[in-house]
């Protein structure tokens, strides 16, 4: 008889994903059909008003050590990009990979999108992580004031 996922039961079930993922970890690639570039032309195709990709905010769900969201903001330096994945060996090679390119307009967040706050500001105990509402060398562009309101509505001042 299978058990009802309830609180704790659906908590250890991501809890084993999870160190299953950190103890195997999977390739990071880039995927050129999610590219923010392909996906603004297809938006335009549709009629949605979209921005300019060099600007864009971009937030990759499952981004694992960054191998798609990585070149993503080596190429667009004014955009900001943010990495959200389950397993923390992943978010880690992805922080020393962007921060051995360094690349500032990248965040890496290792979490379950599910019970992430997305209602407050985004911060991670990474040295480049965004701490008060902007990151290291902040050129006043490059803040992300909090998922919740994506896009952020105003830059930090």
């Amino acid at each position: 008889m299978t058990r009802p996922a309830g609180p704790t039961h659906g908590a250890d079930a991501v809890d084993r994903l999870r160190a299953d993922y950190d103890a195997t970890p999977y390739t990071s690639d880039a995927f050129p059909q999610s590219a923010p570039g392909q996906l603004a032309a297809i938006a335009h195709v549709f009629g949605l008003d979209v921005p300019a990709v060099s600007r864009a905010r971009v937030l990759e769900i499952g981004c694992a050590a960054g191998g798609n969201i990585i070149p993503f903001a080596a190429a667009h330096p004014e955009a900001l990009a943010v990495g959200i994945d389950l397993s923390q060996v992943q978010i880690d090679l992805g922080r020393e990979r962007a921060q051995a390119l360094g690349l500032d307009n990248l965040e890496f967040v290792a979490g379950d999108i599910a019970r992430t706050n997305l209602t407050g500001p985004l911060t991670t105990s990474s040295p480049t992580a965004c701490t008060a509402g902007c990151r290291p060398r902040c050129r006043k562009r490059s803040c992300l004031t909090s998922v919740g309101r994506w896009p952020p509505r105003a830059w930090h001042t």
